[in-house]
C-alpha cells in the first residue's frame, strides 16, 4: 500500500474481511532526519550515523556534563516549526553521560517511532523545551540536566544527565494529518515520558 509513495503522502485503503468493510488510512512519513548537517563543535559528545540513520553517540573522556539543557542541531530540517500543543513524531537514542551507554531508543528493526503531545508533559521537561520550534526534519541532540529528567521520581536516571539525538519526523495540530514536505514560515525506563518515570 505505501512502497513507492512520497513522505508527507496520505493513503487510504479499502477492503473487506468477512464482508465488513475495513478503510485504513495511513500517513507516510520520513524514517530520519532529512536536511543540511551541522559541523559539530569541539568537547560536545560526537555523533555518527549507520546508513540507515541510526546514531551512535559518544561521551567525551573527562568532559564535564552541562548544567543546563544544551540543544544542538546536528542536521537541520526545512519543515515547519514545532509547536506546543502538537502531535511530534520522533526517532531517538538516549544515553547517559556518564558512561554513554544506550538506555532507550526508538532505532531497530523490531521499534517504532514515538508519538506523543509537546508542552503538556506527556515527556520529560527537557524535550518540552529543546525540541520547541525545531523546524521539522531536524535531528537535534539534548543534553539534559537530572533536573529537566526524570530527577525526583524512582527512576534509576533520576541522577543522571542524559543526552538525546532526536530526528524529528513530524509535528501537527491533532486532527490536520502529516506537516511533512512543507516548508517553514519565516520568522527501565520507556520513553522519555513523565507518566511511568519522568518528571
Amino acid at each position: 500500500m505505501v512502497v513507492g509513495r512520497t513522505s508527507g503522502s496520505r493513503v487510504l485503503d479499502v477492503a473487506e474481511s468477512k464482508g465488513v468493510p475495513l478503510v485504513t488510512t495511513v500517513d507516510v512519513l520520513p524514517g530520519r532526519a532529512v536536511g543540511e548537517t551541522v559541523a559539530q563543535s569541539k568537547g560536545e559528545p560526537v555523533v555518527t550515523r549507520a546508513d540507515d540513520g541510526a546514531p551512535t553517540v559518544k561521551i567525551p573522556k573527562g568532559a564535564t556534563a552541562p548544567s543546563e539543557l544544551a540543544v544542538l542541531p546536528l542536521v537541520r530540517g526545512t519543515g515547519p516549526q514545532v509547536q506546543a500543543g502538537q502531535l511530534v513524531t520522533v526517532q531517538y537514542t538516549g544515553v547517559t553521560w556518564k558512561d554513554g551507554k544506550v538506555f532507550d531508543t526508538t532505532w531497530g528493526s523490531k521499534k517504532l517511532p514515538l508519538t506523543f503531545r509537546l508542552g503538556v508533559g506527556d515527556v520529560i521537561e527537557g524535550w518540552d523545551q529543546g525540541l520547541l520550534e525545531l523546524p521539522v526534519g531536524s535531528q537535534v541532540m539534548l543534553v539534559v540536566p537530572p533536573d529537566l529528567g526524570y530527577q525526583g521520581t524512582s527512576s534509576k536516571l533520576a541522577d543522571q544527565t542524559l543526552v538525546f539525538v532526536v530526528d524529528i519526523l513530524d509535528a501537527h495540530t491533532p486532527g490536520t494529518g502529516p506537516q511533512v514536505g512543507k516548508k517553514a514560515k519565516p520568522a527501565d525506563v520507556s520513553p522519555p515520558a513523565t507518566s511511568t518515570s519522568g518528571k
